[in-house]
């Protein structure tokens, strides 16, 4: 089974070298590494430069594509049906594909498969947040929408089973990877391994991405196409953006007195 193996990046030099690294030291081989650069300006195209492995592809635009963009370019220079995002910070366990090509040869009707992750901050160093493992043991469109608690560096998916003509919605800025779990979800079942096989970071420009109004309309645009509790929902989704705001407007305060 060929996997072609996703990055996109945009100025991504502070942590992509690690991530190409644990990509590579996969275990399991038989896949091809796709380098989607988002028009940076900082030394992205040396660090990848300096890995001499053919399954690496690198790419470049002379413009700069919200993610959801830049994401579908990628997936069309993927040579193969089933696909699996990194993000440019993020790190991989050595035996997370292994792990997943297991699990789907023997459950074959799978269009998804995520696995549980570990946050870790700027420093590599492991951090204490709550696991959402409840959330596994009946999955449902109605609970993915409330929290969307899959990261999106740990799923594998095949691109054959979506139904659509784009993989992902390239009008979304925030959202699109979201918009892609619920897509396949939908219509298609999601398998889970339960071992944390991903290193999420977390670090202030993925805490605040979430915070903005941007986002909370593209959350709310997601709830009217997926839930069918979207009422209900979008008084939680308000609720929930106020107070996130609130928090953070709180850290500033802390931060400067």
């Amino acid at each position: 089974m060929e996997i072609s193996v996703i990055i996109n990046c945009h100025n991504s030099e502070k942590y992509l070298k690690k991530t190409i690294i644990s990509v590579l030291d996969q275990t399991y081989k038989d896949f091809e590494l796709i380098i989607f650069d988002n028009n940076s300006i900082d030394s992205t195209k040396e660090i990848v430069e300096t890995f001499k492995d053919s399954r690496i592809k690198y790419f470049s635009t002379v413009t700069k594509y919200n993610l959801g963009k830049a994401r579908e370019l990628a997936v069309k220079n993927a040579k193969n049906s089933w696909i699996s995002f990194i993000d440019s910070d993020d790190l991989w366990l050595s035996n997370k594909l292994y792990e997943q090509v297991e699990y789907i040869k023997k459950n074959s009707e799978v269009g998804l498969v995520y696995t549980d992750y570990i946050y870790i901050n700027e420093h590599d160093i492991e951090l204490k947040k709550k696991s959402y493992t409840e959330y596994y043991k009946s999955l449902t469109i109605e609970k993915l929408i409330k929290k969307n608690f899959i990261c999106f560096s740990s799923i594998i998916f095949n691109k054959e089973k979506i139904r659509s003509n784009n993989t992902f919605n390239k009008i979304l800025k925030n959202s699109e990877d979201f918009d892609l779990i619920l897509k396949i979800a939908k219509y298609e079942s999601l398998g889970f391994i339960k071992k944390k096989l991903v290193k999420y970071r977390l670090h202030q420009n993925n805490l605040t991405k979430f915070q903005t109004k941007r986002s909370y309309s593209e959350w709310q645009y997601l709830v009217y196409k997926y839930s069918k509790n979207h009422l209900e929902i979008k008084k939680m989704i308000k609720k929930k953006y106020k107070f996130e705001n609130l928090k953070n407007k709180f850290k500033k305060i802390l931060k400067y007195h």
